[in-house]
């Protein structure tokens, strides 16, 4: 959806220094415009861990896991996180609170890498355990029968260093109009045990149990329980997870957390991995390059939300002169999932004598903050000012 506003100020060029925005005009053009407010400058401030992706996608930050001892330490600190704590007690009845178990996750070229923090398991038991599943091209089923590079890998703590299990799935009647109604004529055809991943480890260094994985994907993906997606090309492969306490049977982790124990059989109702982080453009566009006092400096911006999370924008006008910052303007926008705003600009320069030939700068900065992820930008024009046919002052 694309909508457009018109703002209008007046940007006194003289000391002391006087100026104002206008608020947005709605007209039966723009009545659709998300609200916008001028704000104070943004002071960015610590934000919680997003609960579940509530769009459908999970970014994946940047990183290598080298040392796979079930510890989740500095290496980890360009992961993208997830709170993915089973709220909503989906395959036991036993609802936890949030907090109870985060997901962390980041690539690199070669492989995707998995850290569990189960921060509500303090113990590890025997058959602690986790569960990755991977709908490879994120179709939404189980492909069909002589396909075997779907399906689920399982952990398990057998307190002996553990071990892995890969069950590929098939299915002969997908169908998936509406997620929750998809009952597949699924088959489980095989297993795999003891898998060559980049690595595996799980301990309770951290004070309760972590698990660290690795796993190959696109072109280093050589075998069918490791993902064929190519993430780093902008492909998109389905995922659902869960954390199982043994000892208590307890599911402290699961992700979606639909409320249906079934969701695990129901590719169509998980989110995706992307490995390549969405865009969000942003575009500043002048129409003079000079002005004349008394004259209108025009100019537009255009941004665009393809994040598929709810955007809240913060974005600030800067108007320089000789370095220094002689006015700002901060507003607040929201954009949802693929939304446009267009922002037309007209500034004004007063008329006054005592201005003579002035050069400023025009910058645009903020960032863009969506389900935790930050998107920075910025732009800048320059812009001549030089007097009008009353100014007693002439150019030199």
């Amino acid at each position: 959806m694309r909508i457009i506003a018109i703002i209008a100020g007046v940007m006194m060029l003289f000391c002391p220094l006087v100026s104002f925005a206008s608020p947005v005009h709605r007209t039966a053009e723009n009545a659709l415009l998300p609200e916008g407010k001028e704000v104070s400058i943004r002071t960015p401030v610590e934000q919680p861990r997003p609960l579940y992706p509530d769009c459908g996608e999970i970014q994946i930050g940047w990183g290598t896991c080298t040392v796979f001892d079930g510890y989740i330490d500095d290496e980890w600190n360009y992961a993208t996180v997830y709170d993915v704590s089973d709220t909503c007690g989906q395959s036991d009845s036993l609802p936890n609170e949030p907090g109870s178990c985060y997901l962390y996750l980041m690539r690199d070229e070669q492989a995707v890498y998995f850290g569990v923090d189960a921060v509500a398991d303090s113990f590890k038991d025997y058959w602690d355990q986790i569960g990755l599943y991977f709908d490879d091209n994120d179709n939404g089923c189980w492909p069909l029968g002589g396909t075997t590079n779907e399906g689920n890998i399982w952990l398990v703590d057998d307190l002996a260093g553990g071990f892995t299990v890969w069950n590929w799935w098939q299915d002969y009647g997908c169908s998936c109009d509406s997620c929750l109604d998809y009952y597949p004529d699924y088959t489980n055809l095989g297993y795999l045990y003891d898998l060559d991943l980049c690595g595996f480890g799980i301990s309770t260094l951290a004070g309760h149990v972590q698990m660290e994985i690795g796993i190959n994907f696109g072109d280093y993906a050589d075998s069918d329980y490791e993902i064929q997606t190519y993430l780093n090309q902008g492909e998109t492969c389905g995922f659902y997870l869960y954390y199982l306490d043994y000892y208590d049977y307890d599911f402290l982790g699961e992700m979606p957390c639909t409320g249906d124990p079934g969701t695990y059989v129901w590719p169509c109702s998980w989110p995706s991995l992307v490995g390549v982080k969405p865009d969000f453009m942003f575009s500043l566009e002048s129409f003079q390059t000079q002005v004349s006092i008394g004259g209108t400096l025009d100019f537009a911006k255009h941004l665009h939300n393809n994040t598929c999370q709810t955007m809240t924008i913060h974005d600030t006008l800067y108007v320089y002169k000789g370095g220094e910052t002689v006015k700002d303007f901060a507003f607040e926008w929201t954009l949802e999932c693929e939304q446009d705003l267009d922002l037309c600009f007209a500034l004004q320069v007063p008329e006054k004598d005592q201005i003579i030939c002035w050069d400023i700068t025009i910058v645009n900065s903020g960032v863009a903050v969506a389900s935790g992820d930050e998107y920075p930008f910025e732009d800048s024009f320059d812009v001549h000012i030089e007097p009008g046919h009353k100014s007693e002052v002439e150019c030199p």
